[in-house]
């Protein structure tokens, strides 16, 4: 895990890239992915287009074994090779890694937060294998299209699927439990519809791509009811 001198390349907080990184590979092996997910707001229901605008917080956690601790500062007296408390890095330091290619799945628009500076943040971490990883976290307003009926209008209600996957299969890249994080004090309490979040079913986290092959799946049902 201590990096050689001669080794060293990019290195921010005493932690290091080797000279031989290239962050357009994923580290090796079958890349466990975990998804936290926090809704703050639901901004708006559109019925005319039948999409639905949320205000959230979005947090990917992976791996990354070949990120090396120069110092080893940050390590735990009781257990030499794990981390005793994440650190936090620039978030600028994301452009030089490797990361998931997290993609929306029916995604109208995502518009990261932004006021002087990106609403972001960078953590490491300690993964399994006395391994590091990455935590990232960023603020957006993301609004994505819904199927709607409302053949029962105005009692009508809808399931809203947040469905998030990567352009990697899921033999190479896959989620693990989604974290959740139901922030109901904080919501829009103008908004015709009262809301129930929960995480998607076992059976809707797989996306089946007939040619190019299964793709893990990670989210939150929204259960919108008038």
């Amino acid at each position: 895990m201590k990096a050689d001198g001669n080794q060293q390349t990019f290195c921010v907080s005493g932690f290091c890239l080797p000279k031989d990184y290239n962050q357009l590979e994923m580290p090796p092996g079958r890349n466990k992915i975990r998804v936290e997910i926090s809704i703050l707001d639901i901004l708006s229901v559109n019925d005319k287009d039948f999409s639905i605008s949320i205000y959230a917080y979005l947090g990917i956690r992976w791996p990354e074994p070949r990120l090396l601790d120069q110092s080893r500062r940050n390590w735990s007296k009781t257990h030499t090779d794990q981390l005793e408390t994440p650190v936090t890095l620039d978030p600028a330091f994301i452009s030089s890694v490797w990361v998931p290619n997290i993609v929306v799945i029916n995604v109208k628009s995502f518009k990261p937060l932004s006021e002087m500076k990106p609403q972001r943040a960078l953590w490491v971490v300690s993964e399994a294998n006395d391994q590091l990883g990455f935590y990232y976290l960023q603020g957006c307003v993301i609004s994505f299209y819904c199927p709607m009926r409302f053949d029962f209008f105005p009692l009508d209600s809808h399931i809203c699927s947040l469905q998030l996957s990567t352009s990697y299969d899921n033999e190479h890249v896959y989620f693990s439990d989604t974290v959740l994080n139901d922030a109901h004090m904080s919501r829009n309490v103008v908004l015709e519809y009262s809301v129930q979040i929960e995480k998607i079913p076992d059976g809707e986290r797989t996306l089946t791509q007939a040619v190019i092959g299964n793709f893990s799946v990670s989210g939150a049902d929204l259960y919108l009811r008038r």
